[in-house]
């Protein structure tokens, strides 16, 4: 049977104040019509905006919320908020439920909240929306809200065609008149496979770009690793080679040495020369510490100096207009906000009621410095920042002359040991020719030669070594390279793929899209057809009916002459239904029809065959018509009172509320 409309109810609403209106068949009803019968002003039409209310939070979808209640009373009972309280607020609702093919319920319920004001007209606060599903197996029910809960309603009730559900039968001569193109080709998803078609068009787009790339040159690349890598491997052999020498190197270091330190008269010499040389070690790490230090006091202090004396003048300038009390006032807005928004309470600091000046006066303090105490917070925590850096600033010449000094004295000390190995290279070089010494000079020279080969071959190792290093960051980088390259080519390779396969895909998309929308219009016309002719009583006046491109319906006479322009208020209505009851069968969507004024514009002596025709298609699909008394005219009522469910709304006494509904 389809989407089953299972309770309306009303919480403070119009006409309905608290109440509840069921759509459960009556034991004698064969069909799932509902009549519900009321005079105009009673709330027949209302039941329609509660609806649409309800589900898109305005009465009217097709107009603007603010063109709507330009022209509307509140929602809000008049009765119930004429006695109601200055300053009450009032709960206003709407909920709407129902069950789904699958038999889950799902009840939407929009709110909002009025309040009275004694000499103004009441103010409401913006609508709250919940949906809860209840599965048939009475499991749990969740609970959705707003965004959430408004997925939903398209699902079942789309916004964008919800005129084939709900509608006025009075408007219904304008119904061919709006564009129903968009709203059908949302129903059958043509929408859908459009987008998906644009989707494809821009991946498809943004892959050419990518694909027209150029990826560098990976042969070269490669070429330029492998150098490195053969560059590297014989730089390894030679500091093997090197190392080789430094040993031989060391070892004559040490028997020369060992040589001059067995001549009796020059041992001490010896001895000093091997303390100096130890000095001299330590020299030098004093030199590269030396150094390192003074890059690092170049890195702190150069940005500053740079920006001193701007950094000076912001600071001096804070500084005067600080002490001439020309800054702008520090003031606790937030603790003025909360006075003035508990203007009535007393003053948590002074514990008395401020006056009607000093409020006024502390909104001119609000006004007048909405700008300047921000800036005045801003400026003061400034100052901290620049007292720090002026004062790094100010120690700059210390710490500088320190390392001076620590430089100077460091350079004093290597030329003094340069000056005292050289002086005891020059005493040993003296000896020679004499009994017992004859060899000390030349062995000098030779220790001489092989500490300067250790050094030499020392600083090569480093210097080779250093290369090596910097050579392997390189072949880090080309190899970071050529991996991006290869996933680059195997990225534009796939890319190359999924073009190719967009392409299908889009060219498939296509031709679903216009299968789809060929078969929908063909199925829209059979059906359209069939739906008339059930509800037309001249069965030799109409031939055919046709829809074009844009949903525009056509009828022709038995002749193949288009009447479209001369059928009766009646036939045209029946056009209408019949086209509605199609969207329904081509949509899959076998919803309720919800209906203001069925029968308001069909002449009384066909009023009963539209009737009949109604009445057979409720029983297959739940409709809910809303008559006045002259439209529900006793031929009408004989026939619904058996087979239909029937309800008469009447408004009570004092005109406040419906009765005849669930209260």
């Amino acid at each position: 049977m389809g989407i089953q409309i299972d309770r309306l109810s009303f919480v403070n609403y119009r006409q309905y104040g608290t109440c509840e209106i069921n759509f459960k068949k009556s034991e004698k009803a064969d069909t799932q019509l509902f009549a519900i019968i009321a005079q105009n002003g009673t709330g027949k039409t209302t039941v329609l905006k509660a609806i649409t209310w309800c589900l898109y939070g305005k009465e009217n979808p097709r107009e603007s919320n603010a063109k709507t209640e330009a022209r509307s009373l509140p929602l809000i009972n008049t009765h119930v908020l004429e006695n109601a309280k200055d300053g009450e607020k009032i709960p206003v609702s709407v909920s709407f439920r129902f069950v789904t093919e699958e038999q889950n319920i799902i009840e939407f319920t929009r709110s909002v909240f009025y309040m009275k004001h004694a000499h103004a007209d009441p103010t409401n606060s913006a609508s709250a929306f919940t949906a809860s599903v209840t599965p048939h197996d009475n499991s749990n029910t969740k609970i959705s809200y707003d965004e959430d809960a408004a997925v939903l309603v398209k699902q079942y009730f789309d916004e964008a065609i919800y005129n084939f559900y709900f509608f006025d039968g009075e408007k219904l001569k304008d119904f061919f008149a709006t564009p129903l193109k968009a709203s059908i080709y949302n129903i059958a998803q043509v929408n859908l496979l459009e987008d998906t078609i644009k989707t494809i068009t821009g991946r498809r787009n943004k892959l050419n770009k990518a694909i027209g790339i150029k990826i560098p040159a990976y042969a070269q690349l490669h070429q330029e690793l492998m150098d490195k890598e053969d560059w590297i491997e014989k730089t390894e052999k030679e500091i093997e080679r090197t190392k080789e020498r430094l040993t031989f190197a060391k070892g004559k270091e040490k028997e020369y040495s060992q040589k001059l330190m067995g001549y009796h008269e020059v041992e001490p010499l010896q001895k000093e020369r091997k303390k100096l040389e130890q000095e001299a070690a330590e020299i030098e790490k004093d030199e590269l510490a030396n150094n390192r230090e003074k890059m690092g006091f170049i890195k702190t202090y150069l940005p500053l100096l740079l920006m001193y004396p701007r950094i000076k003048k912001i600071y001096q300038y804070i500084s005067e207009k600080s002490a001439e009390g020309k800054l702008p006032p520090k003031i606790d807005r937030d603790q003025i906000c909360e006075l003035l928004k508990h203007k009535n309470q007393p003053c948590p600091l002074c514990h008395s009621h401020l006056t009607p000046e000093a409020l006024l006066y502390l909104e001119k303090i609000l006004r007048d410095n909405a700008i300047s105490s921000n800036t005045s917070n801003f400026l003061s925590r400034m100052m901290s920042p620049l007292e720090t850096a002026i004062d790094k600033v100010q120690k700059y010449e210390m710490r500088r002359d320190e390392l001076r000094i620590r430089e100077r004295n460091t350079e004093q000390h290597k030329r003094k040991n340069e000056a005292e190995l050289k002086e005891v290279s020059q005493k040993l070089n003296v000896y020679g020719g004499e009994a017992g010494t004859a060899n000390v000079a030349e062995w000098n020279k030779a220790y001489e030669k092989a500490k300067e080969e250790v050094v030499n071959y020392s600083a090569d190792i480093k210097n080779f070594e250093r290369m090596i290093s910097s050579k392997k960051e390189d072949i880090g980088r080309l190899e970071k390279q050529l991996e991006e390259c290869e996933k680059k080519q195997n990225v534009q390779e796939q890319q190359r793929k999924e073009l190719q396969a967009l392409k299908k895909m889009s060219d498939g998309f296509t031709k679903v899209r216009e299968a789809i929308v060929d078969e929908t219009k063909r199925e829209m016309q059979e059906q359209t057809w069939k739906e008339f002719r059930s509800m037309i009583w001249k069965e030799n006046t109409f031939g055919s009916i046709s829809i074009d491109d844009q949903y525009n319906v056509a009828v022709y006479n038995m002749q193949g002459h288009i009447m479209t322009d001369s059928a009766s208020a009646t036939e045209a209505m029946a056009l209408a239904y019949a086209f509605t009851l199609s969207v329904h069968q081509v949509s899959g969507k076998n919803c309720p029809l919800v209906i203001d004024s069925p029968l308001g514009r069909v002449s009384d002596e066909n009023r009963v065959r539209m009737a009949k025709a109604l009445l057979n298609i409720a029983k297959e699909k739940q409709i809910i018509m809303l008559f006045t008394p002259d439209e529900y005219s006793p031929a009408v009522a004989e026939m619904y009172d058996k087979k239909a469910t029937v309800r008469h709304l009447n408004l009570s006494k004092d005109e406040s509320v419906v009765e005849g509904v669930d209260r």
